[in-house]
This record gives C-alpha cells, sequence and structure tokens, in this order.
C-alpha cells in the first residue's frame, strides 16, 4: 500500500531576524550562557579551590573574631559566605555583579586598615579555566532547554493538508 503525503512548511526568515534580535531573546539567551558561569564561581569558591592560599595571620584572625562568624575557615575569598551569595547575572546592566569588594579581590588591593597589599585572586579566570564545553552544557542544560522551547513555539511550522 502506497501513501502520498504532500507537506508544505513555511518559514520566514524575517521573523527569524526579528525574534533574534529581541529582548527577550537577548535575555534567554545571556540567561542560558550567564546563569551557568555565575553557578560554576560560586562552586569554585565555597570549595576553596581559589588559588594563593590564606597566610596564617589571615587565618587566625578569623578564627578569633567574634563578629561576623567565619563560615569559611581556612578557604580564601570564603569566610562570611557573602561575597558568593551576592554573584549573580544582572539581566538589565547584562553583567555579572557581585559585593563592592569582589573587584579588588579579583584586582588586588590595599588593605585599608593595615596598608598591606593583599595579591589578587582572580577567582573569575580561575573559576573558568578548567570549564569545559562539555561541563557548561550539562550546567546549561535547563536554561537551554527553555530556550529551544522558546525558539520552537515561536517558529512553529505550519503543515498543510
Amino acid at each position: 500500500m502506497k501513501v502520498k503525503v504532500k507537506v508544505k512548511a513555511s518559514f520566514s526568515f524575517y521573523k527569524l531576524s526579528r525574534f533574534i534580535n529581541s529582548k527577550a531573546y537577548m535575555d534567554l539567551k545571556d540567561k542560558a550562557n550567564f546563569t551557568p558561569l555565575v553557578k560554576r564561581m560560586k562552586d569554585f569558591i565555597k570549595k576553596g579551590r581559589v588559588k594563593k592560599p590564606l597566610k596564617p595571620i589571615t587565618i587566625n584572625s578569623r578564627r578569633k573574631r567574634k563578629s561576623p562568624p567565619s563560615i569559611g575557615g581556612v578557604k580564601p575569598l570564603f569566610d562570611t559566605g557573602k561575597l558568593v551569595t551576592s554573584l549573580k547575572y544582572d539581566t538589565k546592566a547584562k553583567a555579572i555583579k557581585g559585593v563592592h569588594y569582589a573587584l579588588h579581590h579579583k584586582n588586588g588591593f590595599k588593605h585599608h586598615l593595615t596598608g598591606k597589599i593583599i595579591p589578587p585572586r582572580d577567582f573569575v579566570t580561575q573559576s573558568l579555566a578548567n570549564y569545559g564545553t562539555k561541563q557548561f552544557n550539562k550546567d546549561a542544560s535547563k536554561e537551554i532547554v527553555q530556550l529551544q522551547q522558546v525558539l520552537r513555539r515561536v517558529f512553529s511550522r505550519k503543515l498543510s493538508k
């Protein structure tokens, strides 16, 4: 038995270009790209993988301090947790943002009380250095699926009978 089927599909490149240049698409794409990167940076800091270990004097001062209590112990850039929890992707600014001193830690700075030079601990570059495509796809899968669903919905083809 033979069945003849005729399928017609319409596709508008104009509609595609309009959607790809829209704010809705850009927001979804940015979220799919940057949300996993922020998650990676947070995990990297929490696990204590930031290079340039703390000096013994810093560890001792953390232990002696009563307020705010240290939750990171000997982990660089993870003392109270404020830096880690502040890292977020800002969709309006299209940038990863954090507390004001995050940039100081990334670039190094002169301590305001002691005057000592604090070495840079570039947690951004360090956390992304070993972040391969396979791991990124795994971390971004939820956001990528969301983006694909929107694209399918926007560009669903109508088949003729």
